[in-house]
């Protein structure tokens, strides 16, 4: 068995045991000298980013700087526009004072100077004011300048002393002894990322129970929506089956009130023809009743059986003719006077009932 050709190692190992690095070494070496290169990569990627980082807080400072100044000036803009508008309307008021005044200066001499002395006194009154306005004005904007030169010297001071602490702590950090205990901040850096990661998968298993959950209740709300939309849809097609139901039942109605009339004009047609065909059967006869009565005046006594079957023909002739002016006269009221509508309704209540 080959041994570890690391300096200070002699222990044996299998020739298939580690394929790590190029050179023969125990897994044991192998992992010291992984452990040694990844804390160098470490090491050579903060040193790198430190001056990205650095640069960034500079910017940062910069950028706080510029907004305090325009929010400074900003500030002394507003002052200077209300310092203005203060003086435009004290001027207008004296203005109008000066035109009250000027007024008055028709009354009397003595008036107009005395006026005019304390228009003076005022103007006096008001410049001084002014320049006292002014004068502070000048003094707060010195003093916000020099409070924002403090503040920039301060930081700058600041980040000058926080990168002479990072050149310090790089420096540190290259004895054997630190590489040691960065080390064992990397593992325990690993330890809560992976128990970080641990609680985001569990975090995420409880999120995926969740949505299965809401999804579930979503599934069982749309499954009732989509019964009950079956329930109503039913309901409206029974009630639709029922009403073509009825309208079929009162069409049938309708339809057999139209056969029971029809029968009955067909019969009335068939009574009307077979009164037709009797009337036409004893017309030849009706010269033979005119020459029966003839003989019945001339011989009231006699009666012969040529005379007694004009007599019946004849009646039967008055018996056909009466009949048919008769339901010619009732046809003609049930036209006049039949009501469709109010048929139909008839039909439609006794149907209901």
């Amino acid at each position: 068995m080959p041994r570890c050709k690391k300096g200070g190692c002699s222990l044996q190992y299998f020739s298939d045991e580690t394929k790590l690095f190029d050179v023969d070494m125990c897994s044991k070496c192998a992992e010291s000298e992984r452990r040694m290169r990844e804390t160098t990569n470490a090491e050579e990627e903060k040193r790198k980013s430190a001056p990205a980082e650095s640069e960034r807080r500079m910017r940062e400072t910069t950028n706080g700087e510029e907004e305090k100044r325009k929010t400074a000036q900003a500030q002394s803009d507003r002052r200077m526009r209300e310092t203005t508008n203060a003086e435009e309307e004290k001027r207008k008021t004296a203005q109008a004072q000066e035109q009250a005044a000027l007024a008055q200066q028709k009354s009397s001499a003595e008036k107009i100077e005395l006026e005019n002395k304390r228009l003076q006194v005022r103007k006096d009154q008001n410049k001084a004011e002014t320049e006292k306005h002014e004068q502070l004005q000048v003094n707060k904007r010195t003093t916000i300048e020099f409070e924002q030169k403090q503040i920039r010297l301060t930081e700058e001071e600041k980040r000058k002393t926080a990168q002479a602490q990072e050149q310090a702590a790089l420096a540190q950090q290259k004895s054997s002894a630190e590489k040691i205990e960065l080390e064992n901040k990397r593992l325990q850096v690993r330890k809560d990322q992976n128990k970080a990661e641990t609680e985001k998968h569990e975090q995420l298993q409880v999120n995926k129970r969740t949505t299965i959950e809401f999804e579930q209740k979503q599934i069982r709300l749309t499954e009732e929506e989509k019964r009950k939309t079956a329930q109503a849809q039913e309901q409206a097609a029974l009630a639709q089956q029922k009403s073509n139901a009825e309208k079929i039942e009162l069409e049938n109605k309708r339809l057999q009130v139209r056969k029971d009339q029809n029968k009955a004009e067909t019969e009335k047609h068939e009574q009307l023809q077979m009164d037709r065909e009797v009337a036409l059967a004893v017309a030849p006869s009706l010269g033979a009743v005119a020459s029966v009565q003839l003989d019945t005046v001339s011989h009231p006594h006699q009666e012969t059986s040529s005379t007694k079957t004009c007599r019946e023909a004849y009646t039967r002739y008055k018996r056909f003719e009466l009949q048919n002016i008769v339901e010619d006269h009732l046809k003609l009221l049930i036209v006049r006077n039949f009501d469709p509508k109010k048929a139909d309704l008839i039909f439609t209540e006794e149907g209901s009932a």
